[in-house]
């Protein structure tokens, strides 16, 4: 027998959708795991929407995973961590009724329905109705006013120029929009205020600000490169050959070799990629730096599936273990772009929504505002309203997610390519991974939040409503607070102070000698250099506990998936779930950690080097790159190298005022991300779509995945 909601529970739930969703940005949160008793229906994710402030709901979910809720079988579980997180715009209200489909409004066929979402990205437009059951789909409107109510950083940025270029009778005001446009990641507005500038005042030999005068002169010889085409031939008919692909695509300064992929996904990656290319030399231009433009195109591999790159990845000797969708081999001078996201969140999400399409759904229908005939009751086998809202909810977050992993994969691995290309980088020179890692760092532009666990057991999720260049990069920022912000904070007893310093020389130590890194080489144990034991670990970077972190086995045993070896999956196949306290899961737990503090500690020293000493860190890449050829490069003679460039006598009392002054700056950056409590879901009930059984769409059964 099927089951229906209560009118007046209907009306309710139409009201809680509508008020919060009035947001500068509104952030969806797809929980991919959650507690209760395996309701059938999305594999465990169904859509709520919440407002923490609104809602009251129970507390957190604490860093051992327990609520105080347990399933029948009487175990706790719950992962706070096991779940994808978007952020979208929203500049229209949303409390406006409109009909579910846009026609003729009829209380059966085509319902009134709240709130319609519309988002418009450039040629891109995006129509949905979004739906919530108060199960596993909670929305946060933390960020309803950021930066103002019902305007988002991109419209005032525009607002800006578009008034600032009706004059363009400060300079100075020109160049402050332009860096907050590249802040933002409007890398095509960044392009095009970068120019206004340029012709602007080129010529004016006095009175310009230094910033500006820095910016024209770095500017001047690169501006037709980068906003025109490679000149000469690359290497893509090589690697075409090479790789046996049937298909090159040729962009302006990229040449993208691939199999299977549709145009669509070429024209999507060809668009950031060379957004990309463009914010990164115009961000070196208004920093005063000139680089030299690649004359011809860069090569682009788009594989057919995931485990193909891991097959380049071996090949093309590629890092051991991947920090984004795909991956920059220096040595071969290739970049390689997944088709999806290869992390278990993503692969999870993406088998769960793979269903909907599988009967013959269109996601482009769903992101139109279209979709399948309705009836208000389900009758005649027509679909629910909310059955199908459901479904355009989770292409919409689908649609973030995926650009979300192209946009970090870019930026991150895209410009490791760009920094070898423009010679920032040495190519044939061991480069301490600390460098090549936080130069990637500096220029990602992150997918996913930090999920942090606080005092008490709360855990909260620190996002940013944007993304872009030349900020801090908020994942790690927050990371690397939430790991070393004791060794930032003043003490005021004396024995507190001395293991303060001890605890800081360490540190720059471990950093500069590459020993984080050094520590995760061993594919059946890790080597921390300072240890914390395991239950004691606050930060998260995806619930080690309860999943696999690298569902693709990059760098792992047949025993500990997550070490030294290859063992790939097959896309869409969701990771086995070892015992909680098996040795697996420790192990995991420690590789987890030590791979956060690498990467969080890499990126925050090259931050500061690049923000507040960026003529000594250009003393030191000439060091490296004067280094003999291929040559690798021990702990001592990295320490060596950067004790001479940065002047430190090797003592631990330089060492101690180097990272004083390091820890110092980074106390005093201003966080970029912000800091959200979770809520708690609330238990599935059998009036949701999502748990009943009998009600369509059927995505799957049980938490983790159909």
């Amino acid at each position: 027998m099927r089951r229906f909601l209560p009118a007046i529970l209907l009306a309710i739930l139409m009201v809680a959708v509508a008020t919060p969703a009035n947001a500068g940005y509104l952030i969806i949160r797809v929980i991919l795991e959650g507690k209760g008793g395996g309701a059938s229906g999305m594999g465990g994710a169904s859509v709520e929407m919440m407002d923490p402030m609104m809602m009251g709901g129970g507390g957190p979910i604490g860093p051992d995973g327990s609520t105080g809720t347990t399933t029948p079988a009487g175990k706790a579980e719950a992962d706070p961590t096991r779940s994808l997180v978007v952020v979208i715009p929203v500049t229209q209200d949303l409390t406006k009724q409109t009909t579910f489909y846009p026609k003729a409004f009829h209380p059966y066929s085509n319902p009134v329905w709240t709130p319609k979402l519309t988002v418009v990205r450039g040629s891109e437009k995006t129509v949905t109705n979004l739906f919530a059951d108060g199960s596993t789909i909670q929305w946060y409107n933390n960020l309803k006013e950021t930066p103002e109510f019902l305007r988002t950083h991109e419209i005032l940025v525009r607002d800006r120029y578009a008034k600032w270029v009706k004059t363009k009778s400060d300079p100075l005001a020109g160049y402050n929009i332009l860096v907050a446009a590249l802040s933002h990641g409007m890398a095509d507005e960044a392009a095009t205020y970068a120019d206004a500038i340029f012709k602007a005042f080129k010529d004016t030999k006095t009175g310009l600000p230094p910033e500006v005068v820095g910016f024209i002169r770095a500017y001047a010889p690169m501006e037709k490169r980068i906003m025109g085409s490679a000149t000469k031939r690359g290497n893509a008919l090589y690697w075409q050959e090479k790789l046996d692909a049937p298909v090159v695509t040729p962009t302006a300064h990229y040449s993208i070799i691939s199999w299977d992929s549709t145009d669509e996904e070429i024209r999507l990656r060809s668009l950031r990629l060379e957004q990309n290319f463009k914010a990164f030399y115009i961000w070196h231009a208004v920093r005063g730096i000139e680089l030299p433009v690649p004359e011809a195109p860069l090569a682009v591999v788009l594989p057919k599936q995931s485990r193909d790159v891991i097959e380049l990845l071996r090949a093309l000797d590629g890092p051991s273990r991947l920090p984004a969708d795909g991956f920059y081999a220096p040595e071969h001078d290739v970049l390689v772009l997944a088709p999806e996201r290869l992390d278990a969140m993503g692969l999870t999400f993406a088998a769960q929504t793979q269903q909907i399409y599988q009967s013959g759904i269109r996601r482009k229908d769903l992101l139109d505002g279209l979709g399948p005939e309705i009836d208000k009751d389900g009758r005649n086998g027509r679909r629910k309203p909310d059955d199908v809202a459901l479904m355009q909810t989770m292409a919409l977050v689908e649609r973030y997610a995926d650009e979300n992993s192209n946009i970090h994969a870019i930026s991150r691995e895209g410009s490791l390519q760009l920094l070898y290309a423009s010679g920032k980088l040495p190519r044939h020179v061991a480069v301490p991974e600390w460098i090549t890692n936080g130069s990637a760092n500096f220029f990602a532009r992150p997918k996913d939040p930090a999920f942090i666990a606080g005092p008490e057991k709360k855990w909260t999720m620190t996002v940013s409503p944007t993304t872009g260049y030349g900020i801090p990069n908020y994942v790690l920022q927050r990371q690397f607070r939430d790991l070393y912000g004791s060794l930032m904070e003043p003490k005021r007893d004396r024995k507190e102070q001395q293991a303060q310093q001890t605890r800081r020389i360490a540190l720059i130590k471990n950093v500069v000698s590459d020993a984080y890194f050094l520590g995760l080489r061993d594919a059946k144990d890790v080597n921390d250099p300072d240890p914390i034991p395991v239950e004691k670990i606050g930060v998260s970077l995806g619930a080690v506990a309860k999943t696999n972190p690298n569902p693709l086995g990059i760098g792992g045993t047949p025993e500990d998936p997550g070490g030294g070896q290859v063992f790939p999956m097959q896309p869409g196949a969701i990771p086995a779930v070892p015992p909680e306290e098996s040795p697996v899961v420790k192990m995991r737990k420690k590789r987890e950690r030590l791979t956060m503090k690498s990467q969080a500690s890499a990126w925050a020293l090259l931050y500061y080097l690049s923000k507040d000493r960026p003529a000594d860190l250009a003393r030191f890449m000439n060091e490296l790159a004067a280094l003999p050829r291929d040559l690798p490069l021990d702990s001592q003679t990295m320490t060596e190298v950067f004790c001479r460039v940065f002047g430190l006598d090797g003592s631990n009392e330089a060492f101690a005022r180097f990272a004083d002054s390091w820890l110092d700056y980074m106390h005093i950056v201003a966080a970029v991300g912000i800091d959200i409590p979770l809520v708690e879901p609330k238990p599935p009930t059998n009036t949701s779509p999502m748990s009943d059984p009998m009600s369509q769409p059927n995505f799957g059964a049980g938490p983790g995945g159909p």
